[in-house]
């Protein structure tokens, strides 16, 4: 009966730590909404207010500021999601989530985004001198300053995932597969709008 009692509360204990662990693990990991974030990627103070819904309004005294800022919120609240839409633009999911996802990466291999992606970003950086490049290059270092210096999301611990820089040809995988979803959506969107104005939600 002692030896039960003894088993029960090392249980516990076990337990309880373990939780405890996992809760500060998740709470290390959320995104900052408060507080400061020092680094001297920008050229001045740049202010972020996320209002009541969450979203973050930028304060800041020059565009590249301002892009690079967005990158790290964006980075901060929904890396995860872009790794994920950069590998199913690319067809590397089944890198991460096994052989059962090798006929999907097929699929999205054989829509020639890659292709297009890599052509897309030497045309990029053929002559990067437009303002709308200097931004894109100044979110991206934003997304990759996060991704260096900030909590990183729990799912890639969970899964293994290796934290790697983006790069401006996953800003083109990210399009890619984003324009194959909307091209869908145009699809299916209007006959669901049309079976629910008449029969009903």
């Amino acid at each position: 009966m002692r030896f039960l009692k003894w088993f029960i509360i090392g249980i516990l204990v076990i337990t309880t730590g373990i939780l405890s662990f996992l809760l500060l693990y998740v709470q290390s990991s959320r995104p900052v909404y408060h507080g400061e974030v020092h680094t001297t990627k920008v050229a001045a103070n740049v202010k972020v207010y996320f209002d009541d819904f969450g979203i973050p309004h930028i304060y800041a005294q020059t565009a590249k500021d301002a892009y690079f800022t967005l990158g790290y919120v964006h980075a901060q609240e929904r890396l995860f999601q872009m790794e994920m839409l950069r590998r199913v633009g690319g067809g590397n999911l089944a890198e991460v989530f096994g052989s059962e996802l090798s006929e999907v990466d097929a699929f999205f291999r054989t829509l020639g985004i890659n292709k297009a992606a890599d052509q897309s970003n030497a045309l990029f950086f053929n002559n990067p001198t437009e303002q709308w490049q200097k931004d894109a290059l100044a979110y991206m270092e934003g997304i990759n300053h996060f991704i260096e210096n900030g909590n990183m999301p729990p799912e890639f611990a969970l899964l293994g995932i290796p934290a790697r820089p983006f790069t401006t040809r996953d800003f083109f995988l990210i399009t890619g597969y984003m324009s194959f979803s909307f091209a869908e959506a145009l699809r299916t969107d209007p006959i669901l709008d049309k079976i629910s104005r008449k029969l009903g939600p």
